[in-house]
């Protein structure tokens, strides 16, 4: 095993400098008025100095869910009369600008949720999706198979209003997967800005994944760079573990959830409910996601 030591360093509120001039992406249901994502998403891009990409996927895409039949979506598209993308460009830059955010693209694509999300998370650090998009029957899948290929982070947040996006209480799901890891390097820029954070550890070690691969432990790598992190020990019912860290995020009055997506195979999470695919159906807080 390869080992990685580190001197210890005090925690301390930091910014998190190399997200601080990410891309950050909105999924817009709505522009009459703005939805959810719009507004949460201009709100991290001005914190973040980010530049914000707007992106309407229009309503009969949606419905298609992803490109399962493209024979079908020129006849729904001749249908689609495409009122809410009338705001364009200008009305989102005037929007963004609005809460602070001066660097802005538009776009309104024609493809399905999946498709979308796979192309530009290739080039976007955080998507911002409002859980209302995946109510209807078959996004929320998906959804999960765009989680699967999408490079990005993924913000998921709860119907209704938009959240805060201050985040100052982050519960954090951890069972040593990679997945896990880099949901947590993702949520960085929120971390670090947290009151208070609390790592629900239902790995079966706390230091390594094993096999010679190098040691990582993530409170202490959330020292290292000024987060205090309190561990408290996790231990979820079998086939339950993600109602169990819902549970937990709720009675620590948690205002994000992070956790890696999708540590098993989908024949898996199908089979067994996985944490994942409990989180996409039933959070109440949002949720940031990273497979």
């Amino acid at each position: 095993m390869t080992a990685v030591t580190s001197k210890e360093i005090p925690p301390r509120q930091v910014d998190w400098p190399a997200f601080a001039s990410g891309d950050v992406l909105a999924l817009v249901s709505a522009t009459q008025p703005w939805g959810p994502a719009a507004i949460a998403a201009a709100q991290i891009a001005a914190r973040w100095g980010s530049v914000l990409t707007g992106c309407y996927l229009d309503p009969i895409a949606r419905l298609a869910g992803s490109e399962r039949d493209p024979t079908l979506m020129p006849l729904l598209y001749d249908w689609f009369e495409g009122s809410e993308e009338i705001a364009g460009e200008t009305g989102f830059a005037a929007f963004a600008g609005s809460h602070g955010v001066h660097r802005t693209r538009w776009m309104t694509l024609h493809s399905g949720l999946a498709h979308s999300l796979r192309h530009l998370g290739a080039w976007h650090d955080l998507a911002v999706v409002e859980r209302g998009m995946l109510e209807r029957n078959g996004l929320d899948e998906a959804f999960g198979e765009a989680l699967l290929d999408c490079r990005s982070a993924c913000l998921l947040l709860p119907a209704g209003k938009p959240a805060a996006t201050a985040f100052l209480r982050i519960a954090v799901g951890w069972n040593g997967r990679l997945e896990a890891v880099r949901a947590l390097h993702a949520a960085m820029p929120f971390l670090c800005r947290a009151e208070d954070v609390c790592l629900f550890d239902g790995s079966p070690h706390h230091h390594g994944h094993g096999g010679g691969q190098p040691s990582f432990d993530p409170v202490t790598y959330l020292r290292e760079h000024g987060i205090a992190a309190r561990r408290k020990p996790f231990q979820a019912s079998p086939g339950a573990a993600g109602a169990d860290l819902l549970e937990a995020a709720a009675r620590m009055r948690a205002d994000l959830l992070v956790m890696g997506a999708y540590g098993h195979s989908r024949l898996q999470e199908r089979l067994l409910g996985g944490a994942t695919r409990f989180a996409l159906g039933h959070a109440q807080l949002p949720v940031l996601l990273q497979h």
